[in-house]
């Protein structure tokens, strides 16, 4: 499995985000199959008890995903001490993109297929991709 960028992954969830405004008729139907793709999403074990994503989590568990928990190691580029350990869950890229509009990137991964043919939605493209306003917390 090859782990996408940060840059990759936020671009993707753009246009994931896209889509979502556009509607599904304009939009690539390669794109639309893409998002089919089973993947991996790395998480910090501590984000399951996130309550932004609960209902994800939920969702995940209804679905039957498998949940393998390990250690974070130098692969992984999260936000996290190491010390609350990893969770890997495989899915579709779409669940994935929609889990990284809820979780920071810097406290997650996404492994693709090492054959993967996303790449070329990485950069610019046929979606309308619009500007998000900055919010304060």
């Amino acid at each position: 499995m090859r782990k996408l960028t940060k840059l990759e992954l936020r671009t993707l969830v753009t246009r994931f985000k896209a889509v979502g405004k556009q509607g599904t008729e304009r939009t690539d139907s390669a794109f639309l199959a893409l998002l089919e793709e089973e993947v991996r999403l790395d998480l910090p074990l501590g984000e399951l008890a996130n309550p932004v994503i609960a209902g994800l989590v939920l969702a995940w568990k209804m679905q039957g995903l498998s949940m393998v928990t390990g250690e974070i190691t130098d692969q992984h580029q999260l936000n996290a001490q190491g010390l609350e350990g990893l969770v890997s869950i495989s899915m579709r890229l779409a669940m994935a993109l929609l889990t990284s509009t809820m979780v920071d990137l810097s406290r997650m991964d996404v492994f693709v297929p090492p054959r993967w043919e996303g790449g070329k939605y990485c950069g610019g493209g046929n979606l309308v991709v619009e500007e998000e306003e900055e919010v304060d917390t």
